[in-house]
């Protein structure tokens, strides 16, 4: 192994594509996050200029993955949240009808708090707990939103 490269970290997920095609296995995260103090985390890794990601499959394949493509992933969370923001139960509707009903978290300024504010933001990706999962959703494949 190279003096130069950097041990990376294996994270299972599972990968819901536009198409309907779902990808389960690992990414891989370094031990270093490029813009704040920490080891990578999986939306760092999402929020990556690379339009692709690569993926170790269950069954010991390697695939590259189009980010863009992703409607959404289902990872574990290491990170707690640090402040208390209101919560909303929603179901988003993808663009290729697959539905996910789960809760949103609010981060936003009190100001801007509304359901409607929160996905006009300009954040590519959100994160949403369903069924006792964690997901970061694709703000670009949803087709709609019904607030419950």
């Amino acid at each position: 192994m190279s003096e130069f490269r950097i041990q990376k970290v294996e994270e299972p997920v599972v990968i819901f594509m536009a198409d309907g095609v779902v990808y389960e296995g690992s990414i891989f995260l370094s031990p270093f996050a490029q813009h704040r103090s920490g080891g990578q985390s999986v939306a760092d890794l999402l929020l990556e200029e690379q339009p692709f990601l690569p993926m170790k499959t269950t069954k010991g394949e390697y695939n590259l993955i189009s980010k863009g493509m992703i409607s959404h992933l289902r990872y574990t969370s290491h990170h707690d949240r640090l402040a208390v923001f209101p919560e909303r139960e929603v179901k988003i509707t993808f663009l290729g009808g697959e539905e996910l009903q789960g809760t949103v978290c609010l981060d936003m300024p009190s100001e801007s708090r509304r359901i409607q504010d929160f996905f006009n933001s300009s954040s590519k990706y959100f994160s949403m707990k369903s069924g006792g999962h964690d997901y970061l959703v694709n703000m670009n494949l949803i087709q709609g939103v019904m607030m419950s």
